[in-house]
């Protein structure tokens, strides 16, 4: 995908190749102008990942918007984003571009899939996992608010929410467990706390399956 362009459509993540032109409509649009000399071979994985476009705000990845930069970590960022189906914020997971690997994409899949597994209304909600051009994604519910190490920067916690907070997390923390993983990267950053009272535990990418067999 070329910097220039402020739209990226990318439909059917799976069957990508790289149109000529802006990519303002469809894939199909573009590509039935294209004669059998220009269309591109459907490109391989280890293309996609060697070509990853450019993540953007404005740009339209599927049928999500991309409104914000919410944060950025060593290997990931997060936008917020429009989903112009249900007309609701979402917020979407990337690998960075110059993070970008095999095992990387894989964790970043076994996040989405761990996420799956949960519904416990202090972990966040996943909606769905793309996988555009190279870029892993993971489109998760957009939570409102701060994280707690934000809030702890702040000055101390009243001790009923931090009573409240504590609590909601170790159920959280119980149901991962029951679920048969550990979340490994338990920290205040990793807890949001919503505008609407909800704490919620997130980043899930080094999650890793317990081994019940150790524990007797």
């Amino acid at each position: 995908m070329r910097p220039e362009d402020d739209t990226v459509d990318v439909g059917d993540s799976a069957s990508m190749s790289e149109p000529p032109g802006e990519l303002s409509g469809s894939l199909s649009g573009s590509m039935s102008e294209a004669t059998a000399d220009t269309v591109e071979p459907r490109p391989t994985v280890a293309e996609r990942i060697a070509r990853p476009f450019e993540v953007r705000v404005g740009q339209l990845v599927a049928h999500y918007r991309l409104q914000a930069l919410l944060g950025k970590g060593g290997t990931a960022e997060v936008y917020r984003a429009w989903d112009t189906r249900l007309a609701r914020p979402v917020a979407l997971k990337f690998l960075r571009p110059d993070r970008i690997s095999r095992d990387r994409v894989a964790r970043l899949i076994h996040e989405g899939r761990v996420l799956a597994r949960l519904s416990d209304p202090a972990v966040v909600r996943i909606h769905q996992v793309l996988e555009v051009r190279g870029l892993a994604c993971l489109v998760m519910e957009f939570v409102d608010g701060d994280t707690l190490k934000d809030r702890l920067g702040a000055g101390p916690l009243p001790r009923p929410e931090a009573l409240r907070i504590g609590r909601a997390i170790a159920h959280a923390v119980a149901a991962l467990h029951e679920a048969g993983y550990t979340h490994c990267d338990l920290k205040p950053a990793n807890v949001m706390l919503g505008r609407d009272g909800r704490p919620r535990l997130v980043d899930f990418g080094l999650a890793a399956r317990v081994n019940r067999a150790a524990q007797g």
